[in-house]
């Protein structure tokens, strides 16, 4: 299930609703850090379509690792008949709703554009392309115009695109201003109501409630509004209840979980947090961006957000260069360190507002400086 996503959901409505009554495509990007639900909303809009007999197309790009990747795999069927007529053998098997072919050294795929009009020209589709900011810059390109082509051409395609808060830059660097003109959703943490609602349906379809709203006001604490904790915290709630044998209650009864169980579930969670909070410092270390982070941790001090000035003046100061500086803001909203939200572009936001707080308990923030 989805929480706390109906503004969203409702644009991706519109967007479907129109490809299916009127025929008409476009582009729908979605962007934010990681944990915040993208890939849930988009298996939303693949369940959406399916029920709305649309075909679909899901993508990331470990499939389109070039552009022959990307037209076979938007029209297999089409190039798949390419192949028999040159008595050229293949194999398929099925990738996430579409078909992956496999090919002998010598054979060439038909251009992506016209693989995708030839899929789309007479059926509405929706292209789903997941962790669009690492595609090759090539198929990336190819992709963006390809789509573009066919929407001149009326054909019904409506093309989504998601990723990190640097996907505009990678879509930037594939030379094609189309994506610009696109609806950009930013996935952001999630309102008190909806973490609730995003814990308590499902413990509900298994019998399991929580006690009264002080217990719902300590979940609401330890969640703190993203979506990722939000799942942690469901699932140690769960496991607290199994624990006891009251879960098994006659059907129509609810096991409640009361103060205790809420302690014993808030500890396994701690447990998950910390090491989630680890990793994200670990990767800071492995892409040499701690500095840089830290520098931009010392920035927001108390603030919610700061100016994309006061960012790129302290990395240009801590990197040594505007380049450099320039080059480890992209990284560090990749990694969800930072971000901005659509309609903001000239503020940053902590991208796990809790993971800010976590660097300052322990001590990371205004350290000596080592050389990054």
């Amino acid at each position: 299930m989805l929480a706390g996503r109906e503004p969203e959901q409702s644009v991706l409505n519109t967007a479907l609703h129109r490809l299916c009554e009127t025929q008409s495509g476009g582009c729908v990007i979605l962007s934010g850090p990681r944990g915040n639900g993208k890939t849930a909303l988009l298996k939303w809009l693949v369940n959406r379509a399916k029920a709305q007999k649309v075909g679909h197309l899901w993508l990331t790009p470990d499939d389109v690792a070039s552009q022959r990747d990307l037209a076979r795999l938007v029209n297999p069927s089409r190039i798949k008949q390419g192949l028999s007529a040159i008595g050229l053998a293949g194999r398929h098997e099925s990738v996430e709703g579409s078909m992956r072919i496999e090919f002998e050294p010598d054979s060439h795929a038909a251009p992506v554009f016209e693989a995708l009009h030839r899929r789309v020209k007479n059926r509405p589709c929706v292209l789903i392309v997941d962790e669009a900011h690492a595609l090759d810059s090539l198929v990336g390109q190819a992709l963006l115009n390809s789509t573009q082509k066919c929407l001149v051409r009326e054909a019904p395609l409506l093309l989504v695109l998601a990723g990190t808060p640097d996907i505009q830059h990678a879509l930037d660097s594939m030379n094609s201003s189309f994506w610009s003109r696109s609806r950009i959703l930013g996935i952001g943490l999630i309102e008190n109501e909806a973490v609730l609602e995003a814990i308590e349906r499902p413990l509900a379809d298994q019998g399991i409630a929580l006690q009264d709203d002080a217990v719902r006001s300590e979940v609401i604490a330890e969640a703190q509004g993203y979506p990722y904790f939000a799942q942690l915290l469901g699932d140690a709630l769960w496991e607290s209840a199994r624990r006891d044998q009251d879960a098994q209650a006659p059907s129509g009864s609810n096991h409640i979980l009361g103060s205790a169980d809420a302690t014993y579930a808030f500890a396994v969670m701690s447990r998950h947090r910390q090491e989630f909070y680890e990793t994200r410092l670990a990767e800071l270390y492995d892409r040499a961006l701690f500095d840089s982070a830290r520098a931009v941790l010392d920035c927001f001090a108390d603030q919610s957000s700061i100016h994309r000035e006061q960012v790129d003046h302290v990395l240009e100061k801590t990197r040594g260069s505007a380049e450099h500086g320039a080059q480890a803001l992209v990284q560090l909203q990749r990694l969800g360190f930072i971000w901005s939200p659509p309609g903001n572009n000239l503020r940053f936001e902590p991208g796990i507002p809790s993971f800010f707080s976590f660097l300052r308990e322990y001590g990371y923030s205004s350290a000596p400086a080592t050389a990054s």
